[in-house]
C-alpha cells in the first residue's frame, strides 16, 4: 500500500513538473496555431470604427458544400411526397431527414391548435418545413440563394 502511495505521489510530481516546464511551449504552440488558422488573439475592435471596411467575407468551401447538401436533402423531401398527418410521425420524419443534413442543422417540432403540427429544419440562412394542417401537407424550402420553394398536397378528410 505504501509503495502504491509513493508511486502515485511520484507520478503527480512528474506530471506537475512536466506541465510547469512545458506550459509556455504549449501556450506558444496554441497561439501559433490560432494565428495560422486566421484567428486573432487581439481583442475585438469596436464596431463604430471610423475607417470603412472594404473587405468581403468569403464563405469557406466546406460551408458551400454543406449548403448544397442541405438543398439536396430538401429536394429529397419534396420528391418523397410524404403525406403523414399523424403527429406521432413527426419525430420519425424529423430524424429521417436530420440524419442526412449537415451536422450544424437545427431542428424543432411544433404543435399548433386543431391538430396542426410542423417539423422545421434550419441551416444558416436556409430552412425547410414540413407543415401538416387539416387541409393537407405543405413543404416550404428557402434555398441557399434565398429563393422560397413551396409544394402543397391536399388531403381529403
Amino acid at each position: 500500500m505504501l509503495k502504491f502511495l509513493l508511486l502515485l505521489i511520484l507520478l503527480l510530481v512528474v506530471w506537475g513538473g512536466w506541465r510547469l516546464l512545458f506550459k509556455s511551449q504549449i501556450q506558444d504552440l496554441i497561439k501559433q496555431r490560432l494565428d495560422l488558422s486566421g484567428w486573432k488573439a487581439d481583442p475585438i475592435q469596436p464596431v463604430n470604427s471610423t475607417e470603412p471596411s472594404n473587405t468581403t467575407q468569403e464563405i469557406p468551401l466546406d460551408d458551400v458544400m454543406e449548403q448544397q447538401h442541405f438543398d439536396a436533402v430538401a429536394s429529397l423531401l419534396f420528391e418523397s411526397e410524404i403525406t403523414q398527418t399523424d403527429a406521432t410521425a413527426s419525430v420519425r420524419i424529423q430524424q429521417k431527414f436530420l440524419n442526412k443534413m449537415p451536422a450544424r442543422t437545427q431542428s424543432q417540432i411544433d404543435q399548433f391548435e386543431q391538430g396542426e403540427w410542423s417539423v422545421y429544419w434550419a441551416y444558416r440562412q436556409q430552412s425547410l418545413e414540413y407543415y401538416v394542417s387539416r387541409y393537407g401537407v405543405s413543404y416550404t424550402h428557402v434555398d441557399r440563394f434565398g429563393v422560397e420553394h413551396r409544394d402543397e398536397i391536399k388531403i381529403e378528410a
